[in-house]
Formats: C-alpha cells, sequence, structure tokens
C-alpha cells in the first residue's frame, strides 16, 4: 500500500512541533496528531526553558533567529553550589562562564508560551503540515512498507515512518513493545516567576540542599524562574497555599541576594521520575524527547536532550532519502539509535548521580562533596568538557544545532 504520508508525528509539544516544521523544511509530508486542541493551547503555569547554545542555534537554523532575540535573556553564567540559598554558599563554588568556551552566553532563557506562539504560527500559516487536533493514536501496526496507525476518531493513516514525541504518559512506546526502566524520586518540583529588586546579570544560580535543588534561572535582568525541588508533601503544600504564605516560606530559601522578592507568575508543579527507553526505535517508529527519557531538572537539560534527538532524527532520515533508502527501514532507525542512546543514558545518569549525592546528609559525606567540587572547579579540562556539554556542544553535534546555519 502507498503512503499516505512520510512520517506520522504523534504529539504537538515543543519537541512534536519543532520536528514537524523541520521535516517539512526538508521536503517530508507530514501528518502531525495532537490529542489536545493544537489551535488553543492552555498552559497552565508560566513555565520557561533553558535553551542551551546547540538549541538556540537549531531554532535559528529554521527561521527563529528573530523569536530569540525578540523573546530569548541570554544565560551570562551559571553559579553551582552546595548550601541554602537564603544562607549562602557552603565550601567550594562551582563558576561556569561562557567565554571560557570562546561564546557570548550559554543560550537563553524563554517561556514557553512565546516559544510555542511563534512555532504555532509557523506551521498553521505556512500550512507545514496536517493537523489533528484531539485525537490519540488507539494502535499502529507496521508491514514491510508502512506504519498503519487508527486514530479514537476511527481513522486510519498509513506512514513510512512514525516519530513518538508524546512522552511516556501515553504508553504508546510501552504499546509497541518498549521497555522502560526508572524510578520514583519521591519528590516533586515547583515551578514560577520571582521579580527581584537587584540585577541579576543573567546569571543563572543553583543550589544543592538536602531536600533538593533550587535553581534561579534569569528570563530578565530583574526576574527569575525558579525551580524548586522537595519532597512531595512539601511540593503539594506549596502548590495550594495563598501567594503571601508562599513567599513567606520563599523568602528564606531565597535568601535577599537578588534584593526584594515578589511572586510575579502562577505555581506549577509536577512529581519527579527517573524514566529510559531501553531501546529509541522499533519497526518503523522511533522515540523522541519525553518519549525517550525522562530526568531530574537540576540540570535544566530535558528540553535541550529532545531537541538534540529532533535535529539528529532528521539529518538521519534526509540522509536516508538522499541515498534512496526507505526511511523507516530498520537499519536507517539504528543510526538514530545509536547516535542518541549514550547520550540518553550520560544524562539520566549524571543526574541521577548529582540529586542522589547531594541528598545524602550523614558524618563524611559534607567533606566529600566539598572536595569534589573545589577538584572540578580547578581540573580545566573537565571543567571546560562541563561547560560545552551544558551548552550543547560537546560529543557528534547535528549539523542544524551547528552555528551559522542559513
Amino acid at each position: 500500500m502507498t503512503p499516505d504520508y512520510d512520517l506520522l508525528v504523534v504529539g504537538g509539544g515543543v519537541v512534536g512541533t519543532l520536528l514537524t516544521i523541520s521535516l517539512t523544511r526538508a521536503g517530508f509530508k507530514v501528518l502531525l496528531i495532537e490529542k489536545g486542541d493544537f489551535t488553543n493551547r492552555n498552559l497552565p503555569s508560566d513555565r520557561c526553558f533553558a535553551l542551551s547554545v546547540s538549541s538556540c542555534n537549531l531554532l535559528e537554523a529554521l527561521g527563529f533567529k528573530g523569536l530569540l532575540q525578540q523573546y530569548g535573556n541570554p544565560i551570562k553564567g551559571v553559579v553551582v553550589t552546595e548550601g541554602f540559598a537564603g544562607e549562602g554558599a557552603r565550601g567550594e563554588i562551582l563558576e561556569f562562564k561562557p567565554h571560557e568556551i570562546g561564546k557570548d552566553s550559554f543560550g537563553c532563557m524563554i517561556r514557553e508560551r512565546d516559544l510555542l506562539a511563534a512555532l504555532d504560527e509557523r506551521i498553521k500559516n505556512e500550512k507545514l503540515a496536517q493537523i489533528i487536533s484531539f485525537t490519540k493514536v488507539i494502535d499502529a501496526a507496521p508491514d514491510q512498507r508502512t506504519m498503519q496507525v487508527m486514530t479514537s476518531d476511527g481513522e486510519s493513516y498509513h506512514a513510512q515512518l512514525m516519530a513518538i514525541c508524546d512522552g511516556k504518559q501515553d504508553k504508546l512506546g510501552e504499546d509497541l513493545g518498549c521497555n522502560y526502566v526508572g524510578k520514583s524520586y519521591s519528590q516533586g518540583a515547583l515551578s514560577c516567576t520571582i521579580k527581584h529588586t537587584k540585577p541579576n546579570e543573567g546569571v543563572a544560580y543553583q543550589f544543592f540542599m538536602p531536600s533538593g535543588p533550587i535553581a534561579f534561572l534569569p528570563i530578565s535582568n530583574h526576574s527569575v524562574s525558579i525551580v524548586w525541588t522537595n519532597t512531595c508533601s512539601v511540593i503539594d503544600r506549596l502548590s495550594t497555599i495563598d501567594d503571601g504564605t508562599f513567599l513567606r516560606e520563599l523568602r528564606p530559601v531565597f535568601g535577599t541576594f537578588l534584593g526584594d522578592i515578589t511572586l510575579d507568575s502562577t505555581r506549577g508543579s509536577w512529581p519527579l521520575e527517573l524514566s529510559l527507553a531501553e531501546e529509541l526505535v522499533g519497526g518503523r517508529f522511533a522515540l523522541l524527547g519525553d518519549a525517550a527519557r525522562k530526568i531530574h531538572p537540576l540540570a535544566g537539560q530535558g528540553l535541550n536532550l529532545g531537541l538534540r534527538d529532533v535535529a539528529a532524527f532528521v539529518e538521519i532520515i534526509q540522509t536516508a532519502r538522499q541515498r534512496g533508502e526507505d526511511i523507516g527501514f530498520a537499519d536507517v532507525l539504528e543510526r538514530y539509535q545509536q547516535w542518541r542512546k549514550f547520550d540518553s543514558f550520560a544524562f539520566v545518569a549524571t543526574t541521577d548521580f548529582f540529586n542522589w549525592i547531594y541528598s545524602r546528609s550523614f558524618p563524611g559525606y559534607d567533606l566529600v562533596r566539598q572536595l569534589g567540587t573545589g577538584v572540578i572547579a580547578k581540573i580545566i579540562p573537565f571543567k571546560s568538557y562541563l561547560i560545552k556539554e551544558a551548552a550543547g556542544l560537546a560529543g557528534d553535534i547535528p549539523v542544524l544545532m551547528k552555528s551559522n546555519q542559513g
């Protein structure tokens, strides 16, 4: 049977939408299937993303340089330390500066609503793909030439390949035989925007505390997006108390290093879990973004990993088509898996380790952590590698994520 589309993209979040734009730009015929309302998104909180240098390069390559200039706030430095923000740093401080790798910034902060609005405008106004809202894939079956899917509205579609970007929570990957390893952290995270009176100079801060890290991410010179990790019970309570009580509890944790603070958004919260797909591909499908892995937010790299999936996936199948290969063939998909599997495992392992070691609190651990931080600060090649990882510039970088793209 002749396929209706080259690719089916399941999931219309940032990863799925940007993948669709990238694929149509490369000349593929795409159907995007979204379980919610693609035309009128309901974003419950003032969520922000930290985009790495390579993610910014990808957006610029796809024609979104103006979006980054208008809504992105450059990250001019990163400070990591142990201790309570309200009490100041304890022990060694790791400070990363972009000029150490020849860059002006580590990327930028951007609000989810601004990013999605620009992506949605492009995909709809330019009619880049067919989009179906309020629809879920309820069954999928590959054969020798196509992937056939049945949707919740009773329709059937055929494509050479399906890209799953809907997150593990919808279990489409599991239904197709993917196995996931992981665990619950027994932690939750809360995010919101805080205004402050002293300038932050574009510096991001992360304080590791026994209950979990708290990050301060600069979205303007006088406002930060905080990501506060704590036990599930504490996060549940912090999410439901009134604004005044919340600020009173935040102030001693936040401290005074950025001056007086006020709440400038609603609060969003979610439970934290570790999840990693053992295989990223199967019969005529591939996993991208949260469908491939979910990591602890302490590194702020979840979306960046998903966007690297996008750039690598597009490069692999575009090259395959140029060679005359079937883009859904197992050998083609294996190239994507080999490229992205180690990166997935490495980030999951690293974030899990850092959360574990900084959550321990018994005699001897404080000294070990402080010594370790001091060693990292003094070993220049290792520190430089960590900086490049944070900027998304380490390892095998997809072409779309390299600088000086059109």
